[in-house]
């Protein structure tokens, strides 16, 4: 019965003015029909082209190859071609006996354009179409055929993704053993797909991954200021559970768990920076690492905590002239150290000057002529003067000046007449007495 039925289905196809519609493929935003009609005892393939959104004809296309053309089966390989199987017959003189002629691959675009051919060496019985490939058997050949009608040979098992995964197929879809209407899935985990076509069966197996999103200012070493997470799976953060966008501000490491299907995990850690900043009372900045200062400063932050030297530290004035080391600390372990230095400075005298007498101010320690001095200092005994800064107990920088002596003011000597006054009246007193006693 069967031989009976190959050999007459071409022959009432023959008589039959009409058209025979094998099925109907939609790709992405357009509709093919395609099959066989019969014009003048001649059967060609058809292919109709719908808009998808009207269902508007919008192309018709016939392919004769001189024979009796049979589409067979249309197979998507691209989001803008497909191809199509054609099985080519031709009849005796008496057109009772069809004869095999060969089968052909047809690649054709949306625009209904024939752009290429293969010819197959063996006639195709089981068709079937996934992962924008054409899977052609007939129980000895197997061939697997690209959008390039190449023959490759096999298709992927197995694929890891980021975000979201997309798969062409025709026939029964199941994921974890569950049928889909279609295989587009953007939530992470880890997938068991099964495609199943007639008798046809093909398993692979999908992870994809989580496409998550920090938002915040992003720096080298990790985030400054507030943060926020984005992602799908269910959230995790710190082992607490995390709602999508919710803010992050504390300061230290973090650590995201997302969670998805079939005992999906991805484990995401990152940094929340401390803001750090100083002021000296005129100036306010960014702390740095190894920055210089020669005044004192306090330092702010928006750390757990802090400390100067090792010693718990609120951003009081740090006066020590020296060098330092602040640690800032935050959640999870987190410490960043950042080093600075204080140097002495002096005001008020200046290297190989003279004075009469000088009176200058030392932020820190110094040492005058191998005395330990600081703050404000007056001098004005003369001589020459070695002033050493100190910074970490080593000698930094060395001032050398004098005092000079004062100069000798000498008075010229203005004699005394008092005296000679005194002996002048009494002489004149002596003559005015012997006169007196002369007239007497």
């Amino acid at each position: 019965m069967k031989f009976v039925f190959l050999l007459l289905a071409p022959i009432m196809f023959s008589f039959i003015n009409d058209y025979n519609k094998v099925d109907i493929i939609v790709i992405d935003n357009t509709i093919v029909e395609y099959g066989n009609v019969v014009n003048d005892n001649d059967s060609d393939g058809y292919i109709k082209i719908f808009d998808k959104e009207d269902e508007v004809l919008v192309k018709e296309v016939h392919y004769d190859s001189k024979a009796n053309d049979y589409f067979k089966y249309l197979a998507v390989v691209d989001k803008n071609t497909f191809l199509i199987v054609c099985d080519a017959y031709y009849f005796n003189e008496e057109y009772t006996m069809p004869i095999y002629r060969d089968s052909i691959v047809l690649k054709y675009n949306l625009q209904g354009e024939l752009l290429d051919k293969l010819y197959l060496s063996f006639r195709p019985n089981e068709y079937h179409n996934h992962n924008h490939l054409l899977i052609l058997k007939d129980g000895q050949n197997d061939v697997i055929i690209n959008e390039e009608l190449k023959s490759i040979d096999e298709v992927g098992a197995e694929y890891t993704v980021i975000s979201s995964f997309s798969y062409q197929y025709q026939g029964i879809a199941y994921v974890n053993d569950v049928e889909v209407e279609d295989l587009e899935i953007n939530y992470p985990g880890h997938y068991n797909i099964k495609i199943v076509d007639n008798n046809y069966i093909f398993d692979f197996f999908v992870t994809v991954e989580a496409d998550y999103k920090i938002l915040g200012e992003k720096y080298v070493a990790g985030y400054l200021g507030e943060v926020s997470f984005y992602s799908f799976g269910e959230l995790y953060l710190n082992d607490e559970v995390y709602i999508i966008g919710n803010s992050i501000t504390d300061v230290g490491n973090h650590h995201m768990l997302i969670v998805g299907v079939n005992d999906y995990r991805k484990d995401v850690n990152f940094v929340i920076l401390p803001d750090i900043s100083y002021n000296d009372g005129e100036i306010e900045g960014q702390l740095l690492s190894d920055a210089n200062f020669n005044t004192s400063i306090r330092i702010y932050s928006n750390a757990q905590a802090m400390f100067l030297d090792g010693e718990f530290y609120n951003s009081e004035y740090i006066n020590q002239v020296g060098s330092h080391i602040i640690s800032f600390i935050g959640v999870n372990g987190y410490t960043l150290d950042l080093p600075f230095s204080i140097y002495p400075k002096i005001s008020g005298v200046e290297d190989g000057d003279s004075y009469e007498n000088v009176a200058f101010n030392i932020f820190g320690e110094a040492l005058l002529n191998g005395d330990l001095i600081t703050g404000e200092i007056t001098l004005n005994q003369p001589g020459a003067y070695r002033l050493e800064l100190l910074f970490d107990g080593e000698v930094y920088e060395t001032l050398i000046f004098e005092i000079l002596a004062a100069e000798e003011i000498i008075e010229e000597n203005e004699e005394d007449y008092t005296e000679y006054f005194k002996y002048i009246f009494i002489f004149l007193a002596l003559i005015g007495g012997v006169l007196f006693l002369r007239k007497r």
